[in-house]
C-alpha cells in the first residue's frame, strides 16, 4: 500500500467541504436573472400568457351576448307558448267538431219532425176533402129526399122537374 501524504488529503477535504457552499453559489449562478414584468395588454405579455382560455368581453360583445341570452330565453318562451296553444287549438277543434255533430243531428230531427209535420198536414187536408165530400154527398141525398118528400105530397108531381142544388154549387149532376 502506498502511503498517502497529508498535504494530498488537503485539497480533498476542501473540496467535501467547500462542495455544498458552491453548488449554492453555481446554483444561483444558473438560476436566470428575473426580468422585468411586462404588461398584459402587450404583445409580449399575451405571447408570455399563451393560450388565453376565458373570453374578454368588451361592451359591444356584453350587449351581443345579452341580446342573444335574452333572444334564446324569449325563443323557449314563445316555443312553450306555441306548445300550450297548440294543445288548445286541439281541444277547441275537437269541441268545435262535437258541436257540429251535435248539429247535423239536430238537423237531421228537425227534417224527420218537419216530415212527419208535412205528412199529418197532408193526412189533414186528405181528411178534410172526404169530409166536404160527404158533406156534399149528404146535401145531394138529402135534396133528392126533399124532392121526393115534395113530389109525394103534390098532385101533379110526375110532371115537375127536381131543383138541381148540385149546379149552385158547382158540382152538376151526377
Amino acid at each position: 500500500m502506498k502511503k498517502v501524504s497529508l498535504a494530498a488529503g488537503v485539497p480533498v477535504l476542501w473540496a467535501v467541504l467547500l462542495f455544498p457552499a458552491g453548488c449554492g453559489v453555481l446554483a444561483d449562478g444558473l438560476k436566470p436573472a428575473p426580468k422585468a414584468e411586462v404588461p398584459p395588454g402587450s404583445r409580449e405579455g399575451y405571447l408570455k400568457a399563451g393560450p388565453v382560455t376565458g373570453v374578454e368581453h368588451g361592451p359591444a360583445q356584453r350587449s351581443l351576448l345579452k341580446e342573444y341570452v335574452d333572444t334564446k330565453a324569449r325563443l323557449k318562451d314563445l316555443a312553450d307558448k306555441i306548445g300550450k296553444l297548440q294543445e288548445k287549438l286541439k281541444v277547441t277543434e275537437a269541441a268545435l267538431e262535437e258541436c257540429r255533430k251535435e248539429k247535423a243531428q239536430e238537423k237531421a230531427g228537425r227534417i224527420a219532425a218537419e216530415a212527419e209535420r208535412e205528412k199529418a198536414l197532408q193526412e189533414l187536408r186528405d181528411k178534410d176533402i172526404q169530409l166536404l165530400n160527404l158533406a156534399l154527398e149528404k146535401t145531394k141525398v138529402e135534396q133528392e129526399l126533399v124532392n121526393l118528400k115534395i113530389q109525394a105530397l103534390s098532385p101533379g108531381a110526375g110532371e115537375r122537374k127536381p131543383v138541381d142544388f148540385g149546379s149552385a154549387l158547382g158540382g152538376g149532376p151526377r
